[in-house]
Parts: C-alpha cells; sequence; structure tokens
C-alpha cells in the first residue's frame, strides 16, 4: 500500500458539504425541517450547526420567515 492511499489530503470541511451531509444528513435534516414548519416556532436556535445543513432546510422549509441562529461550538463564527 502506498503512503498516499491512507493519506488525507484536501478539506474536510468541502469533502463534508459535498458528499456526506447530503448522503448522510440531508433526509434527517429536511424531517426536522418539516416537523418545525408544523410548531410554527417564531425562533429557532440551532446549537452545533456545523456546516449548516440543518439550518439550510429550516431556511428552506420556512422561506426564511422564521428568525433562526446556528452556532458551532469552538467555531467564532455565528450563522443567521
Amino acid at each position: 500500500m502506498h503512503d498516499a492511499d491512507i493519506a488525507f489530503t484536501g478539506s474536510i470541511l468541502e469533502l463534508y458539504d459535498t458528499h456526506l451531509g447530503p448522503l448522510l444528513f440531508a433526509p434527517y435534516a429536511r424531517e426536522l425541517a418539516a416537523r418545525l414548519v408544523r410548531l410554527q416556532p417564531a425562533t429557532v436556535l440551532e446549537v452545533a450547526a456545523g456546516t449548516g445543513v440543518v439550518t439550510r432546510e429550516i431556511a428552506r422549509a420556512t422561506r426564511g420567515e422564521d428568525r433562526r441562529l446556528g452556532s458551532q461550538p469552538g467555531d467564532d463564527r455565528a450563522r443567521a
């Protein structure tokens, strides 16, 4: 086995956004967003938002009619 076969190169976040997020988590995010819409909350706080898979689905489902804030612990960025 070559060292290149076992070495990870590239952006983990980019691979997650491109492959793992859509494949593994998007179906659950859509289901969660659909349930959330039925509850009709005025505000949504998403903790540990990661790359925003759930946040994006909530935005789609509510058409931006809610107030939401997604945060990632250890990350100095807030996604609103």
